[in-house]
């Protein structure tokens, strides 16, 4: 007889408890849900071939830096701009290493100031592409050897 009432007594607040959890998960859905947000700008990316050039001490070449370089570009017809006058910005990638790695500001005790770097590259793809063609120019990586 215990028995009977305890399942009496709790039979409701178990129904209750499982409804209430169906109605909060499955069928409130919440007043102020922001809008959908638009889809992530699909980013294309182009590795260009490594840039070899040799860093120079004070009277003859110290070490030599490889850099492998990636731009990043808004679009599909900047890629095929970008394919089409690869040997014209390579020229222009190589030329800007090799005066920025002679200034003081980028580089001191063999060490590289990689944002002002980037910033020289960028400029160069901007000089030699037009402007919008380039987004970032990204330093995937760097290689120091010795002479």
């Amino acid at each position: 007889m215990r028995r009977l009432i305890f399942l009496l007594i709790l039979l409701p607040f178990l129904v209750g408890g499982g409804i209430g959890g169906y109605l909060y998960y499955f069928q409130n859905e919440p007043e102020d849900s922001p809008p959908p947000a638009e889809p992530a700008p699909i980013l294309l990316f182009t590795a260009l071939s490594p840039v070899t050039v040799s860093m120079m001490g004070s009277e003859k070449a110290e070490q030599l830096l490889t850099l492998r370089i990636v731009l990043e570009i808004p679009n599909a017809a900047a890629l095929d701009r970008i394919q089409a006058m690869q040997p014209r910005l390579q020229n222009a990638l190589t030329e800007t290493l090799y005066t920025a790695l002679s200034d003081p500001s980028v580089q001191s005790n063999s060490v590289i100031d990689l944002p002002r770097l980037r910033r020289r590259l960028l400029a160069a793809c901007d000089r030699t592409m037009g402007r919008g063609i380039v987004d970032q120019v990204l330093i995937h990586g760097i290689t120091q050897r010795p002479i």
